[in-house]
């Protein structure tokens, strides 16, 4: 209905949803088709939608169940530096990347990172969101 309406926001958001759909449902290669045409519905739709976050979701979960962990290390990584991602959002995706490298045995990646994030958690308010998540990861 979106895409008869012209409704750029609807498509986008029904496309990024229906290609979780395929992905949960085990059609990957359905599921990675979806997807990659909904980035580029979302692309459309600007830097700040919401939907980005959606389709960056998507992509972490993708690698990670197919195991593909320095693509996801690389992924993370690259969202940790997006500016625009608040401190307490960057410390949690860079410990998610260290995990990353830690799954790929790259080994010097994944101390060099957790050496940054000990010294970030010392600096940071201890109340500070997404510490707990960051150190279990």
């Amino acid at each position: 209905m979106s895409e008869r309406c012209g409704s750029l926001p609807g498509e986008a958001y029904a496309r990024v949803y229906l290609a979780w759909a395929m992905y949960d449902l085990g059609d990957l290669d359905e599921a990675r088709r979806r997807a990659k045409h909904a980035e580029d519905l979302v692309r459309r739709l600007g830097p700040g939608h919401r939907l980005q976050f959606s389709v960056r979701f998507f992509r972490q979960r993708q690698l990670q169940s197919e195991e593909r962990w320095s693509e996801l290390a690389a992924f993370r990584m690259e969202t940790a530096r997006d500016p625009a991602l608040p401190p307490w959002m960057a410390v949690l995706h860079l410990s998610l990347a260290a995990r990353a490298y830690a799954e790929a045995e790259d080994r010097r990646h994944a101390r060099d990172l957790v050496a940054v994030l000990v010294s970030a958690f010392a600096r940071l308010d201890p109340r500070t969101l997404n510490q707990n998540g960051a150190v279990a990861n």
